[in-house]
């Protein structure tokens, strides 16, 4: 932003990202497309106009005007380089400039989408895929991934840039550009036969190194994992998922298992088509938990589901010990019964 440009002026694109902050989302993955939209708080934008000091970067295309303060274009970021985004008034004079970026990939990275919604986009704990790396399915659901660009070690931002090939036709892989109420990325893999496929991930101005993808059958599950999803400050009746994961005997994740949920409340209804995801009601109450059990074929796994201060947490023990407050409550009231048992004996 120039030093004399318009203070009252927001230029923000179509994108929304998690672990990033800011109105752009700079460096660009070569081939997204985004839209990039204007406001202005004083004064109209009649006559104004966007531009792009480097077309061949990015390019710009239907501009359209919602009422007099907001103004927009879509962008597809068409070659590497840096460009300046410029906002010119009806006299062309620059009001407004913003810096974008474009790169084009060296390698992608592929997370599991269920996992990143529960466990958080940011956690160490994610299953994280790269190139060349096995990825293991169940022939039973589909499994979406989430696609992060990379060059170097730089992460780019969009969507709309990869096509998908399959070596096989018992591996069909389909993109989509959102997913849980969130824009970016993501391929979803559905099993057709058992076996092991390349997965071919394209991008403008090449291939990537393919991913392999093993298709086992529903019994190969050897073990079961549960996990809560990562929350805080939660308030009574506020959704909260949990996530079941399968296992190998050789303790490989197997995605897209199928899953039996059995749960304690009644007004809980189970994951239809046999999901991975089970989402309940925050409790907060010292004595509320969820007693759940998931199976996979012979594998199982038996969890109490605590909830207390906004967060949830798992264990193979039911514990309703009170929370801190309650605790000088319940010896006063111990106290009080006492020496009210004393009187009546006396």
């Amino acid at each position: 932003m120039s030093g004399c440009e318009d203070d009252h002026i927001t230029v923000k694109d179509g994108m929304r990202f998690e672990s990033t902050q800011g109105d752009l989302h700079s460096p660009y993955v070569l081939g997204a497309q985004t839209i990039i939209v204007v406001a202005r708080t004083k004064g109209p934008l009649d006559g104004w106009s966007l531009v792009a000091s480097d077309p061949n970067v990015i390019r710009l295309s239907n501009p359209e005007q919602s009422g007099s303060f907001i103004l927009s274009a879509q962008c597809e970021a068409v070659g590497v380089g840096t460009t300046d985004l410029q906002l010119l008034d009806g006299d062309g004079h620059v009001r407004a400039t913003r810096t974008i970026e474009v790169k084009a990939p060296d390698w992608i990275t592929l997370v599991p989408a269920d996992h990143r919604l529960v466990m958080g986009p940011d956690s160490p704990n994610l299953p994280v895929f790269n190139p060349n790396e096995v990825i293991h399915l169940v022939n039973a659901n589909s499994v979406t991934f989430r696609v992060r660009y990379y060059a170097g070690a730089t992460l780019l931002h969009g969507n709309k840039a990869v096509t998908l090939e399959t070596s096989d036709s018992g591996l069909v892989g389909d993109s989509e550009t959102t997913y849980q109420n969130n824009e970016g990325e993501w391929i979803t893999l559905t099993p057709e036969a058992l076996g092991t496929y390349d997965l071919k991930v394209g991008v403008p101005g090449g291939t990537m190194q393919p991913f392999s993808v093993t298709i086992l059958s529903a019994d190969a599950v050897d073990h079961l994992g549960l996990v809560a999803q990562d929350t805080k400050d939660l308030k009574t009746g506020e959704r909260f998922y949990l996530l079941a994961r399968a296992y190998d005997d050789e303790h490989f994740e197997l995605f897209g298992a199928p899953f039996d949920w059995t749960i304690d409340d009644p007004d809980v209804e189970p994951p239809k088509d046999r999901e991975d995801l089970l989402q309940l009601p925050y409790k907060d109450f010292w004595a509320d938990y969820y007693h759940v059990t998931v199976t996979s074929g012979e594998a199982s796994v038996d969890r109490y589901i605590h909830m207390k201060d906004g967060r949830v947490t798992t264990s193979a023990t039911c514990s309703t010990a009170p929370a801190s407050g309650f605790l000088p409550l319940l010896l006063a009231l111990a106290g009080i019964l006492l020496v009210w048992r004393r009187k009546q004996r006396a």
